[in-house]
């Protein structure tokens, strides 16, 4: 499970590169392009341009997408293995201590 997290983090980080290069046209020739060829991609389009503003330099970009992918794995791996500890307490033991109480 480890390798294939490790694959898509590398495949993503990867496509990572046109949306930042998407982000560096000219609005006016995105527009276009979402008019016109790339009709079909418009809504992901108009979705990328939204974080133009808020872009950083290519290399905080990749470092925060890298980040985000194993912060938020390891965010789930955390509940859903105290998901399974919480269940597998019997119900007096919950009512007693409630240690899964948030």
């Amino acid at each position: 499970m480890a390798t294939r997290r490790k694959k898509i983090t590398a495949a993503s980080s990867d496509l990572l590169f046109f949306e930042l290069e998407l982000n560096r046209l000219d609005d006016a020739l995105t527009a276009k392009m979402a008019a016109g060829a790339l009709k079909h991609y418009r809504p992901w389009l108009e979705d990328i341009r939204k974080g133009k503003p808020y872009q950083l330099d290519d290399k905080l970009e990749q470092l925060f997408h890298e980040k985000s992918i194993t912060g938020f794995g390891a965010w789930n791996r955390f509940s859903t293995r105290r998901s399974r500890a919480c269940a597998s307490l019997s119900m007096a033991r919950l009512s007693r201590s409630s240690p899964c109480s948030i």
